[in-house]
């Protein structure tokens, strides 16, 4: 909670008084995450507990159905080779660390891609041919695990919560200004927290008996300007 532009001191933060404005029910080992990868930390190898990210996750070309995804290759880890979709085996499989991260860059001939029927959904590349980064094995397993489950209803029941949860952060960010706190002492700040619950509950029984609905699609600056000079 920010003060007001250090006039004064920084209090304590009031994790006890701040009263429970979002309930967020989720499995053990699950939570949700803002962006990234669907699997946040796997580390099958070291026997530590992987976690999950209740998140879809950021969308590539092969996941948006134009490609073909890694999951279409055949992986044999026991003799570092892949197979493609085409029956054509990798040439190159070299293990290096990108971005800090270990991984496997697997390379396939490109006199085999430029001659494949399937080049236009497998790569874009004109002089190379395919090339797919790899994270080893048990995170690999793990990832694809995890995007297998977000296919089935019950993943898309909990992330739907999750727009619930965003969708009230933003209410009492935008309404109140819940970040800022206005007070100087605890006590205080606590019972404007608890005012800011009452009147997010109050807005939100009104939209329900209206049948207003609370979200609504943002205008930016300019189409505003574009539709007020055409009117």
């Amino acid at each position: 909670m920010q003060r007001g532009r250090g006039r004064y001191p920084p209090a304590a933060v009031d994790t006890a008084g701040v009263p429970s404005l979002l309930t967020y029910a989720v499995t053990p080992h699950v939570r949700p995450g803002p962006g990234g990868a669907s699997v946040g930390d796997a580390r099958g190898s070291a026997g530590r507990r992987s976690r999950e990210r209740v998140d879809r996750g950021p969308r590539s070309r092969a996941a948006r159905g134009r490609g073909l995804r890694a999951v279409a290759f055949t992986i044999d880890w026991d003799n570092q080779h892949v197979t493609c979709p085409r029956v054509t085996v990798s040439t190159i499989w070299s293990p290096c660390i990108e971005r800090k991260r270990p991984s496997i860059v697997v390379r396939f001939p490109a006199t085999a891609c430029q001659a494949c029927p399937s080049r236009a959904q497998c790569t874009t590349s004109i002089r190379n041919g395919r090339q797919l980064m790899l994270r080893p094995r048990p995170i690999h397993e793990a990832v694809e695990r995890a995007r297998t489950e977000q296919t089935t209803y019950g993943w898309k029941d909990r992330y739907a919560a999750r727009a619930g949860v965003q969708g009230t952060i933003h209410q009492a960010v935008a309404v109140s200004g819940i970040r800022r706190s206005r007070y100087t002492s605890l006590p205080k700040t606590h019972l404007a927290h608890v005012f800011t619950a009452t009147a997010l509950n109050l807005i939100r029984l009104d939209a329900w008996w209206t049948a207003n609905p609370l979200g609504r699609r943002r205008t930016s600056h300019l189409t505003r300007l574009d539709l007020t000079l055409a009117t």
